[in-house]
């Protein structure tokens, strides 16, 4: 929604609603690169380290973590901003078809851009692959163990893809963009990390959905037992 507002801000005469809105983009952006770190890490929590790994407070720390480290971050940045020079504000943007330029509120500092948002996804990106892989070995060599002499089936390769999609493997991406020479990989980069909030729900409901089964199939035993029970004292 921030970034809806982008082009509308820098029309203001009022610097300040600029800087904010830049502000909210870059901290949205950040929360979301944090955000698919610490999915990794609940994920390897759940199948990699299965056992002893009650945490207290878990989701309470990572909010904490989730949130805080990008207000931090902008934060900083902000303060600097006041020392020094500015980091946030309006820019020009140049179309590749044109020479035309249109203004939107972002981050005013090419050093601040390249050098915290591509460090910072580099770091998550380089952990969320880590846990891919190991997360992944983890499966197939649980598949392999219990299905011997079996090639792998497709339900667990289209769970591994939907791994990748969920840890946001697709924003590794941006490595392969350069200048106006890779629409086809802009393209699928905007189409694919816009529509990750989406195979994350389809994530949730696929992995729910044995979750269910088993309530109704442990309620509908728990009813037999009951039933038989009272048959069983009736009979005495």
């Amino acid at each position: 929604m921030s970034f809806m507002f982008s082009e509308w801000a820098a029309t203001w005469t009022a610097k300040e609603v600029c800087v904010f809105i830049a502000v909210t983009i870059h901290y949205s952006l950040l929360c979301s690169f944090t955000w698919m770190a610490i999915e990794a890490l609940h994920l390897y929590l759940l199948l990699a380290r299965v056992f002893n790994i009650y945490i207290k407070y878990y989701m309470v720390k990572l909010s904490l973590i989730g949130w805080g480290v990008p207000a931090v971050l902008v934060g900083c940045l902000l303060s600097i901003q006041q020392l020094t020079r500015q980091f946030y504000g309006t820019i020009n943007v140049t179309f590749s078809d044109s020479n035309a330029t249109n203004p939107v509120c972002w981050i005013t500092e090419p050093l601040i851009l390249y050098g915290v948002n591509l460090c910072y996804f580099t770091i998550v990106f380089l952990f969320n692959a880590i846990v891919l892989i190991t997360v992944s070995r983890q499966i197939f060599m649980l598949k392999k163990v219990e299905n011997k002499h079996q090639k792998v089936p497709v339900k667990d390769i289209s769970t591994v893809l939907g791994l990748m999609c969920l840890l946001g493997t697709s924003w590794g991406l941006v490595f392969l963009g350069s200048g106006y020479t890779s629409y086809p990989i802009l393209y699928i980069f905007c189409i694919s990390n816009t529509m990750q909030g989406f195979f994350i729900f389809l994530w949730m409901c696929r992995t729910a959905q044995p979750e269910k089964h088993k309530v109704a199939h442990t309620k509908s035993l728990s009813t037999v037992d009951t039933f038989t029970t009272e048959k069983q004292n009736e009979a005495k």
